[in-house]
């Protein structure tokens, strides 16, 4: 029964004692009632009875096992290799080949992947019919949309894991203006600022950084649909500012006054709207400056990609100028920037691909789902939060909502900005820095184990926890350190504003690095992630298929219990318009 357990769920842990072999967990129990099989999510070839008929069982012992066709082969093979294990430990002269155990290795592996290569085409026929059905009306297309794009993501994701030539890639996320770019332009850039730092929440492009020996970028454009969503939100934002500009002049007419002068960009201070809808109005402002021309750009579907390749690049700041025009504030192509790619030669980044999201909290929705994609194929996370604001609930709700379950376990948690929250409780600590960042540290910690109770998602608690204790880090302190005796205006601000917060603090440029956290990244943080890269992939391969099944689980019961919902409202209205016939 173990060995089969052992073929079924690779993921399980089991030991090898005294030559047999056992599984080390308990099991799950499968019930049966009135002759009904309740099965459970990893069902594959049939059930057949392991408790003898009329025997009594203890309350969880499993009655029903799942088997797969061809296990006994596997059995036998295994039994085999257990006798060759307890001659080696009952005669030193027998001998156990390497071969025997490398080819049971081989056929266990076939064998799982032809377990999942059954289970995907099921899922995919399953979900040809749910979208081919005759009550395809009655199904909710969000729901179903999800299903189909997650199934896509994981299908890539599983090739991508068992292929020979992949790369670990890194996902840094967190909320608009967590100090996301300025963390990664510190660690990895020397402090140049090498990725655009977002102005506004829409001129916060995805960025998927890589190593190439060539310097280039691939910048991804929206689709047309894409930027409907744009368009129509910044439409909406305009008669909302006309409103309040008509407004404003009926009550200087009642006072006899000339009517305002305000400008668009002081209505749109003053209207009561999201900032994420003032942020299309602002973005479609900056499109209609080149309609024409980008109108052009904008790719017919989500199916297709229009793209543009920069390349020819000698130098990095190169690259940023060349860049300027597609993230800059002003950027002629900003308004349709979906994604971009950069390839640079930076030996720091040779062993993995960085992605750099846009903030979990990305007002276009295609964008906000093209970074759960991405993060669907991380194998480790960075998440950022500011540390003024550190793990508040919208960290908590967005981080919950927007992490994929798909196999992700490798979590690191980072409190950015780590100098606002120490100048921010100076006094508290009577001015010293020392006191102060054991403090603050404490506090954060803190409040961190707190806020991981408000997730109702188990796979995030877990994923909290096993990320305690954060790190905290400044960004700002590490680019004084590193440009120090040449600082620009806002690190000299910046420098200043620690030094009088803290007077005893040495204007040093190794206690900026010191305080910017940065070093531990370098030293430790980022050589282990490396060196555990077999370990972290194996980890997301056999995360991955359960973490979809899960998912995939809860999205179907989703889409029944919305079936019956609007079949509940279709028999209700019915009854009401046969009795409103019988009232008239």
């Amino acid at each position: 029964y173990n060995t089969v357990r052992l073929i079924m769920r690779p993921t399980d842990t089991f030991v090898v004692e005294q030559g047999n072999l056992d599984l080390s967990e308990s099991v799950d129990a499968y019930v049966i009632r009135d002759e009904v099989v309740l099965q459970g999510n990893n069902y594959m070839n049939g059930m057949e009875k392991i408790i003898t008929e009329g025997k009594r069982v203890a309350k969880g012992d499993s009655v029903f096992r799942y088997y797969v066709n061809g296990e006994d082969t596997i059995k036998n093979e295994i039994a085999d290799l257990d006798k060759k294990i307890a001659e080696v430990q009952n005669n030193e002269k027998s001998t156990i080949y390497p071969t025997d155990i490398e080819v049971l290795k081989n056929k266990v592996k076939e064998l799982e992947e032809k377990i999942y290569n059954t289970n995907n085409k099921k899922i995919e026929e399953l979900i040809n019919k749910l979208k081919n059905s005759n009550y395809v009306e009655l199904l909710d297309k969000v729901i179903l949309g999800d299903i189909e794009n997650s199934f896509n993501n994981y299908l890539e994701n599983y090739k991508r894991l068992e292929s020979e030539d992949k790369i670990l890639t890194i996902g840094i996320v967190g909320q608009v203006k967590a100090g996301k770019s300025s963390f990664l332009n510190a660690l990895f850039f020397n402090s140049s600022d090498i990725l655009p730092k977002a102005a506004t929440p829409m001129t916060a492009a995805l960025t998927k950084i890589r190593y190439s020996e060539n310097i280039s970028a691939k910048v991804h454009f929206f689709s047309k649909s894409d930027f409907e969503t744009i368009e129509n939100g910044a439409k909406d934002c305009k008669k909302t500012m006309i409103r309040e500009r008509d407004k404003l002049n009926e009550e200087l007419k009642k006072k006899g006054k000339p009517e305002t002068k305000l400008t668009d960009a002081q209505l749109l201070g003053m209207v009561e709207l999201s900032d994420s809808v003032k942020s299309f109005y602002e973005i479609f402002e900056n499109f209609k400056k080149n309609e024409g021309e980008l109108r052009n750009k904008l790719s017919n579907s989500e199916e297709s990609d229009n793209f543009e390749i920069l390349e020819g690049i000698d130098s990095i700041d190169a690259l940023k100028n060349r860049l300027e025009d597609y993230v800059g504030v002003n950027g002629k192509y900003m308004p349709i920037v979906k994604y971009i790619e950069i390839f640079l030669n930076i030996e720091a980044i040779k062993d993995f691909d960085i992605v750099d999201t846009p903030g979990l909290n990305d007002p276009v929705l295609s964008r906000g789902q093209l970074t759960r994609n991405f993060l669907g194929k991380c194998d480790v996370v960075f998440l950022l939060s500011a540390s003024s604001q550190f793990f508040d609930s919208q960290d908590i709700s967005l981080f919950s909502e927007q992490i994929p379950q798909e196999g992700i376990s490798r979590v690191i948690v980072i409190g950015s900005k780590f100098d606002n929250g120490l100048i921010g409780e100076s006094q508290k600590y009577n001015n010293d820095i020392k006191t102060a960042q054991v403090g603050v540290k404490n506090v954060l910690n803190e409040q961190f184990k707190a806020r991981i109770k408000d997730s109702q998602r188990q796979n995030i608690r877990d994923m909290f926890e096993n990320a305690f204790p954060p790190n905290y880090v400044s960004s700002s302190c590490y680019d004084i350190y590193k440009h120090y005796g040449n600082l620009s205006k806002n690190e000299e601000r910046i420098k200043n504003n620690i030094i009088r917060a803290f007077p005893h603090f040495l204007d040093d440029a190794e206690k900026f690095k010191e305080l910017s956290g940065i070093e531990i990244f370098n030293s430790d943080i980022i050589p282990k992630i490396v060196s555990e890269k077999k370990k972290i992939f194996e980890e997301r391969s056999n995360n991955a298929y359960s973490g979809f099944m899960d998912k995939f689980t809860s999205s179907i019961e989703e889409l029944d219990k919305s079936v019956k919902d609007k079949q509940e409202k279709l028999s209700n209205g019915d009854i009401k318009s046969l009795e409103d016939k019988v009232k008239s």
